[in-house]
């Protein structure tokens, strides 16, 4: 038998300046999971010893009725016994088999969405956000927890048309910023700053967010 270890996989929606961003933010609704085989130590020896066990009875059987001239109801009577405990036997192997590799999988939850994920700086409500439309931009990086005041200093396609907008903290500590994605937006370009003007700018690259752009896509 074996054990099972789900990992994540999915959807780029990032681009790279933020690589650990984009391996994380894939298909937030429906986590995939792979599996990986980890064979168990006893998986392997209780079949053998229940093999043995069986050669063992069955040779005492008939050991014991040449010896003793044990008649045939009682030997039959015997046998159905040896046969009523090995199915007791396998079934309680079985199910301690199913019951681990449950207990296994329950170990390694998945997010539900990327806000489970508290290494994740920047994520946005709709995921992608959409290009001429209305998104929630959610901070929750370094300055997140102690901050009184954050604004979010951002702009599209490489800084243009640079906008501050003021954010709003949220009970569970984040912040959020509701803003209207430009129409022509491949990408969103931000930076955060506190009220003591400390700047969380993603080790000088700016956080990026992919746009999904149907108009750019669309044929004339």
């Amino acid at each position: 038998m074996y054990t099972y270890r789900p990992t994540r996989d999915g959807q780029k929606l990032t681009d790279e300046y933020n690589p650990e961003f984009a391996n994380l933010q894939r298909n937030k609704s429906k986590p995939k999971s792979s599996l990986k085989k980890v064979a168990r130590p006893h998986s392997r020896i209780l079949p053998t010893l229940f093999s043995l066990c069986t050669l063992a009875f069955m040779f005492s059987l008939l050991l014991l009725g040449g010896l003793f001239q044990v008649n045939s109801s009682s030997m039959g009577g015997l046998f159905f016994a040896f046969i009523v405990a090995c199915i007791t036997i396998t079934s309680i192997h079985n199910s301690f088999n199913k019951t681990s590799i449950k207990l296994q999988q329950q170990s390694m939850p998945i997010p539900s969405s990327l806000q489970d994920t508290t290494s994740i700086a920047v994520v946005s409500s709709t995921s992608p956000p959409i290009a001429n439309k209305a998104v929630t931009i959610i901070y929750q990086g370094a300055m997140a927890a102690n901050a009184t005041n954050i604004l979010m200093h951002w702009g599209y396609n490489n800084w243009n048309s640079v906008t501050d907008t003021q954010m709003t903290k949220q009970s569970d500590g984040t912040w959020h910023a509701l803003i209207a994605v430009p129409f022509a937006a491949t990408s969103l370009n931000m930076t955060f700053c506190n009220q003591s003007n400390q700047w969380d700018n993603n080790n000088n690259n700016s956080y990026q967010l992919t746009v999904l752009n149907i108009t750019n896509n669309q044929d004339c």
